[in-house]
């Protein structure tokens, strides 16, 4: 047991680059994982093991153009199935600014259904919240804003809560995410929705629908392995960037190349671009982006993501390239669909801080009239603590944060130090 528990350095350092390891890597030495969509069999005869996929995220760009017609069914039949899923249970959906969102608000209010409620979080009057009020006032469904105390969620980060949790759902290989955690305890201590309640969220959709697809397609003019190896770097491994190190940089390099030959891809910008989707899939998505879950779990809470789909998935991977690019044929079906106006005249009103911080800008102008550029920059790096994600950063003091701040990405980079922190050292 003590052989297994031995730590891989570099395996450490790529967990806190990106918030997971990569392929079947987990941060042990001979401990190894089952991918997304893997199976795994032992063979009596060889006593070998094996691992084949009964499912996997390889889109085909070269399928027929989809029909708003194809969409709209496709789509219907996603949530009839939701619709019998829920039943008459009471459900809570996380409602922000994005598309996705909206579209679960309004496809709910279409059901029909009564014992509906709309949560939004974080900083008062940030922009995700405005707009999430907007929908909810516009379809007459119950909304809410949790934005929980410094001193309270301080004191649930210091205290055993944290500890219990990731030692509830840890696996060593992607990280347990703390985006809804705080906003979760409130909920579930106020009893802001009913125990029984079904939690929603509109995870994976834009990724699903097309909106990474230009993080490789914009930059296709002279695309090679190595230079595809660079645009997943930048990316998606700099929460801690100065754990990028050589080492970590060839063992992501090596996984790509391995990758692109067992899914016999050629060395084109549509094979590169069907690959990041494939990528994106396997690590990004199904290791971090969608493991929030496990908080709604940890809660007692049942949830349901329709946007991930089995079926919705297998559409959408058969849409081609140039109705997939900033989504184009989502939001074509959307504005097709339009329900309650809500989306013709849909525009994403994005800023970093709420009101009652926009000082911060100009205090930001007026620092780079009277100094230069990178003092500008390293006031907003400072700045972003009062910004959007506040709820998230406001665990950590200002003084620890700034302390930090030159390398920290986001509030996931404070997160991943703390867990190492806590679990490892």
């Amino acid at each position: 047991m003590e052989k297994d528990n031995k730590q891989n350095r570099d395996c450490i350092d790529e967990f806190l680059c990106a918030g997971y390891n990569c392929s079947d890597r987990t941060i042990f030495k001979n401990i190894k994982k089952l991918q997304s969509g893997q199976y795994i069999f032992f063979i009596k005869k060889t006593k070998k093991v094996k691992k084949e996929f009964y499912y996997s995220y390889l889109p085909n760009y070269k399928a027929r153009a989809k029909s708003l017609e194809e969409t709209k069914k496709i789509f219907d039949k996603v949530f009839e199935r939701l619709n019998n899923q829920i039943k008459n249970n009471p459900v809570c959906l996380f409602l922000s600014a994005g598309l996705d969102s909206r579209l679960l608000a309004c496809k709910l209010h279409e059901m029909g259904k009564k014992n509906l409620t709309f949560i939004s979080y974080g900083v008062a009057n940030n922009f995700e919240s405005i707009e999430a009020k907007k929908v909810s006032k516009t379809l007459g469904v119950d909304w809410r804003h949790v934005n929980i105390s410094t001193k309270k969620s301080r004191a649930i980060f210091n205290s055993n809560l944290v500890k219990k949790y990731w030692e509830f759902g840890d696996n060593f290989s992607s990280f347990l995410s703390l985006r809804e955690f705080f906003v979760l305890h409130e909920i579930k201590e106020k009893q802001i929705i009913p125990n029984n309640s079904i939690i929603i969220n509109g995870q994976s959709g834009d990724f699903l629908t097309g909106g990474h697809t230009q993080t490789v397609s914009k930059k296709s003019k002279g695309l090679n392995i190595n230079n595809l190896c660079k645009i997943i770097l930048k990316k998606h491994f700099t929460l801690n960037k100065q754990k990028l190190s050589v080492k970590v940089k060839k063992i992501i390099l090596q996984d790509i190349k391995s990758w692109i030959k067992k899914l016999k891809l050629q060395n084109t910008e549509d094979d590169f671009i069907r690959f990041y989707e494939f990528w994106e899939w396997i690590e990004r998505q199904t290791k971090y982006v969608t493991q929030g879950v496990r908080a709604y779990e940890f809660y007692g809470y049942k949830w349901l993501m329709p946007l991930w789909d089995f079926e919705l998935m297998d559409f959408w991977k058969k849409v081609p390239l140039y109705q997939k690019n900033q989504q184009t044929l989502y939001i074509d079906y959307l504005n097709y669909y339009d329900y309650k106006n809500l989306f013709t005249n849909y525009k994403r009103r994005q800023s970093q801080f709420p009101i009652q911080f926009k000082w911060i800008i100009l205090l930001g102008n007026l620092i780079h009239f009277f100094s230069d550029k990178n003092k500008k920059e390293n006031f907003y790096k400072i700045a972003q603590y009062f910004g959007q994600y506040n709820h998230q950063y406001k665990v950590y003091s200002l003084i620890e944060f700034i302390k930090k701040y030159e390398t920290v990405k986001n509030p996931l980079s404070l997160f991943l130090n703390t867990w190492k922190e806590r679990r490892l050292d």
